[in-house]
C-alpha cells in the first residue's frame, strides 16, 4: 500500500467524507472532492493546508505527478497564513514526497529527517514524516535505520494517544516486513542490493511472526476496504511465499483491483512483489505474466527479468538483465552513500542538489550554493549572499522565508551547525576542542555556538563528542 495513500490516517483537520471516500478506497472521487474543497475553503480555514497536502498526495498515487507538484506548491502557500514554522515544514513536506514518488530516496530522507526533529511539527506531522523515513531508508536499503524510524513512530504515536497515527505506523511497519520476509527467501539469494544491506547486522527479531500481526491489523481495519484489502494482499503474498501455490488466481485478483482503481505505482510495486514470490517458487509462467506489462524498467524489475530468464533457460538474456540490475544496485547503494554524506555534512556532492537547494527557485540556487562554499567564512553576509546573484537583500530574504520558511542568516546558521556535528562525529576526527572545530565553520563565540547546537540537535557539541567516543569504544553512552 503507498504511503502517499496511508497519509489520509495523519490527517486530523479534513472533512470526514473526504476521509471516508479514500478509506474505502475511491481515489479519483476523493481527490475531486478535496480539490472542491480547496476551491470552497478560506485560505486561513484549519482543513486548507491538511486538504491540499492530501490532495496532492493522492495524485501521487495515481501517478499525476505534474498535478502533484502545483497542488505542493499550493500548501508552502497555504501554510504562510499558518505559523512561521509550518512554512518550513510545508516545505520539506512537498519536497519530501515528490522525492520519494521519483525514487530520490537520499532527498527523501533528509526531508523527512528535518520534519522529525523540528519543534514546528505537530505530532502528527513528526509520525507520517518519520514513517515516510522509515520507507525512505528502506529504499536505500537501510532496515535498521528504517525499522528504527518505525520504532520513534510508533513510540511518539503512543505519547499522544491518537489511534490513527499508532494505525499507521503499524501499517507500514508491517509493508517493510513482509517485504522483507519476500526478498529474503533462501532461492532469491543473489538479490544482492537486498543481501548486503540486510544481510550485514543481524535480521530484526520480530515477537509476533508477520502473518499473526497481518491477522491482528485484519481484525482492526473492518471499516476501511482500502486498508483490509492489502492487508489480504500482504497476507496472500507471504503465504505463497511459503509455498502455498493454490493462490495465483487471487494475487492476480488483487493486481487488476489496483489497476481499476488507477493506483499505477502500487500495481507496480505489487507485480515485483508478486513475481518476486513466484520465482522463489519456480513458476516462471506465472512470474512472466505478472511481469509483462512492466517493459523491464527499474532495478527490481531486472532482477525479476534475469531470474525468470535463468528459469527459462535464456542464460544469455539473464546475464544481460542482471547486469542492468547490478549497475541500478550500485546506483542505489551510491545513493545510500550520498544521504549518509549529505546527513553529515549538507555539502551537495557528485553534482547534486541537498534537500535545501531543491526547495528554492532556480534563481535563487545559487545564492544558497554560494552560501555553502563560503560557510567558512566568519563575515559571510546576507548582504554578501544577495549580491553575488544581483538582487536586494529585501528579495533574498523574501525568497528563503517563502520556500524555505528560514532566513538566509538562519540557513547559514543551521548548515554551519551541520558541518561542527559532521566533524565531531567522524570517526577519524582528530581531538581537537569543540570551540577549534567550530572556529573552521565561522562560529567563534560559544554561546552562539551552544544555542545554535541545541536547537537543532537537541545536544550540546560535548554531548554529541562523548556520543562518538562510547561507541567508538563499544561502550554504550
Amino acid at each position: 500500500m503507498q504511503l502517499q495513500v496511508l497519509t489520509v490516517l495523519a490527517r486530523t483537520a479534513i472533512a470526514p467524507a473526504l476521509s471516508r471516500l479514500v478509506l474505502e478506497g475511491h481515489i479519483t472521487e476523493a481527490i475531486k472532492h478535496a480539490e472542491v474543497a480547496l476551491h470552497d475553503l478560506a485560505p486561513h480555514d484549519a482543513g486548507q493546508l491538511e486538504t491540499a497536502h492530501l490532495c496532492a498526495d493522492l495524485m501521487l498515487a495515481l501517478n499525476r505527478a505534474e498535478e502533484a507538484e502545483e497542488t505542493y506548491r499550493l500548501a508552502v502557500k497555504l501554510s504562510h497564513y499558518k505559523k512561521r514554522g509550518d512554512v518550513r515544514v510545508a516545505s520539506c513536506r512537498s519536497t519530501g514526497f515528490l522525492a520519494l514518488h521519483q525514487q530520490r530516496f537520499a532527498t527523501a530522507a533528509s526531508c523527512f529527517a528535518r520534519i522529525a526533529s523540528d519543534d514546528a511539527a505537530s505530532a502528527a506531522q513528526r509520525t507520517e514524516a518519520l514513517c515516510a523515513l522509515a520507507v525512505a531508508r528502506e529504499g536505500l536499503g537501510q532496515q535498521a535505520a528504517a525499522m528504527q524510524a518505525l520504532a520513534e513512530a510508533g513510540q511518539l504515536a503512543c505519547e499522544v494517544q491518537e489511534a490513527n497515527l499508532v494505525k499507521l505506523t503499524g501499517l507500514v511497519r508491517i509493508e517493510l516486513i513482509a517485504r522483507n520476509e519476500i526478498r529474503t527467501h533462501e532461492l532469491l539469494q543473489d538479490h544482492v542490493f537486498w543481501r548486503s544491506s540486510f544481510g550485514n547486522g543481524p535480521r530484526m527479531p520480530e515477537e509476533t511472526p508477520p502473518l499473526l500481526s497481518i491477522e491482528m491489523l485484519l481484525a482492526a481495519a473492518d471499516s476501511s476496504p482500502l486498508i483490509a484489502r492489502r492487508l489480504r494482499h500482504l497476507r496472500d503474498l507471504l503465504l505463497a511465499t511459503y509455498g502455498d501455490t493454490r493462490l495465483q488466481p487471487v494475487l492476480m485478483e488483487h493486481l487488476a483491483h489496483l489497476r481499476a482503481a488507477g493506483l499505477a505505482k502500487a500495481e507496480a510495486q505489487a507485480r515485483v512483489d508478486t513475481a518476486l514470490v513466484a520465482i522463489a517458487q519456480r513458476q516462471a509462467d506465472f512470474a512472466r505474466t505478472v511481469l509483462q506489462p512492466l517493459h523491464g524498467s527499474g532495478m527490481e524489475t531486472w532482477y525479476c527479468q534475469a531470474k525468470l530468464s535463468m528459469l527459462l533457460g535464456c542464460v544469455d538474456d539473464a546475464m544481460r538483465h542482471y547486469q542492468r540490475y547490478a549497475f541500478e544496485s550500485m546506483e542505489r547503494v551510491r545513493g545510500a552513500s550520498t544521504a549518509t554524506l549529505s546527513s553529515e555534512t549538507s555539502t551537495p556532492s557528485g553534482g547534486t542538489k541537498d534537500d535545501i537547494e531543491m526547495r528554492l527557485p532556480a534563481k535563487y540556487r545559487r545564492a544558497y550554493r554560494y552560501l555553502q562554499e563560503n560557510l567558512d567564512q566568519p563575515e559571510l553576509s546576507v548582504r554578501e549572499i544577495s549580491d553575488s546573484i544581483g538582487v536586494t537583500e529585501r528579495a533574498i530574504q523574501t525568497a528563503f522565508k517563502a520556500h524555505l520558511g528560514m532566513t538566509p542568516g538562519e540557513v547559514v546558521q543551521r548548515c554551519r551547525v551541520e558541518r561542527i556535528r559532521a566533524e565531531l562525529l567522524r570517526e577519524d576526527a582528530h581531538d581537537a576542542s569543540v570551540i577549534e572545530t567550530a572556529a573552521r565553520w565561522g562560529i567563534r563565540n560559544r554561546s552562539t555556538l551552544l544555542s545554535s547546537y541545541r536547537k537543532y540537535f537537541r545536544e550540546t557539541p560535548t554531548q554529541t563528542l562523548a556520543r562518538r567516543r562510547f561507541a567508538g569504544a563499544g561502550t554504550p553512552p
